[in-house]
């Protein structure tokens, strides 16, 4: 009999309205360990990237948030910002980044635009972060603030990847979702794993995956332990993915399920 598992998901980002499914067998498939998250600041000035690193993130242990500041419309680096930073969990801030820096609610400036912030997570669940910006080259402006949403782990045997391209992920916009299934502590896929995955929006289910395939709520399988489905997200707002595994190497495991917050821009 298997042990019953934890299961940890990375996600970026899901947007989709079904083209169909690809089951992938490549070995060529790339792992990731760590994950990058877009957004452009709520006045449209320019993009801000979270990067945590290692990823996923496990309550526990130290976690480098990793914050660029890149100039709209492109890649290079915005120089010169004043910006803040907060984490909050259930409606309550948990970090400031000026206070713990002494200064609490005073920007602080980074030349190079970008900064490697440490933090250890306490507790797992869902976590919201704020980056605001105050300042660009010197010159005040006024606050924008861009919004992310993180879920954190407990330590698990099987790490689930999410891995949408391209980068950053458009509403209307086909996206190719790469789904692996990793073992813990380890860059080595998972082979042979049973499967489902659902999407909820305002609580009603908006996708499952079985039914696209044609067997709802019957699990699907993985040979390699990797898939790929291109989907379309019509709508912006706030979604809910579970990713279930019934079984691991043939063997029916007590179904585990992993459920993130997504935020659709």
């Amino acid at each position: 009999m298997c042990k019953n598992m934890n299961i940890s998901l990375v996600v970026f980002a899901l947007f989709f309205s079904i083209f169909g499914i690809l089951l992938t067998t490549s070995s060529t498939f790339v792992q990731t360990l760590d994950a990058a998250m877009y957004k452009v600041t709520s006045g449209g000035s320019f993009n801000v990237i979270l990067q945590p690193s290692p990823f996923p993130v496990i309550k526990g242990s130290q976690t480098n948030l990793k914050v660029s500041f890149d100039q709209k419309g492109s890649s290079a680096l915005q120089t010169n910002v004043d910006y803040d930073l907060t984490i909050m969990k259930d409606g309550k801030q948990v970090f400031q980044l000026s206070s713990q820096a002494g200064h609490p609610n005073q920007p602080l400036h980074t030349t190079e635009g970008i900064v490697t912030i440490p933090y250890t997570f306490q507790q797992e669940g869902t976590y919201v972060i704020n980056i605001t910006v105050y300042g660009i080259l010197f010159h005040p402006i006024r606050p924008e603030t861009a919004q992310f949403t993180m879920v954190v782990a407990r330590g698990g045997s099987l790490n689930v990847i999410l891995q949408p391209s391209p980068l950053p992920v458009v509403k209307g916009s086909q996206t190719n979702l790469k789904v692996s299934f990793d073992q813990k502590g380890s860059s080595a896929l998972q082979a042979h794993v049973d499967y489902d995955l659902t999407i909820m929006k305002d609580g009603k289910q908006v996708f499952q995956l079985s039914s696209q395939a044609g067997y709802p709520n019957q699990p699907l399988h993985t040979t390699e332990g990797v898939v790929t489905i291109p989907y379309t997200f019509q709508q912006e707002g706030t979604y809910v993915v579970n990713i279930t595994v019934y079984g691991i190497l043939f063997n029916p495991i007590k179904p585990e399920t992993v459920q993130y917050t997504i935020s659709v821009n």
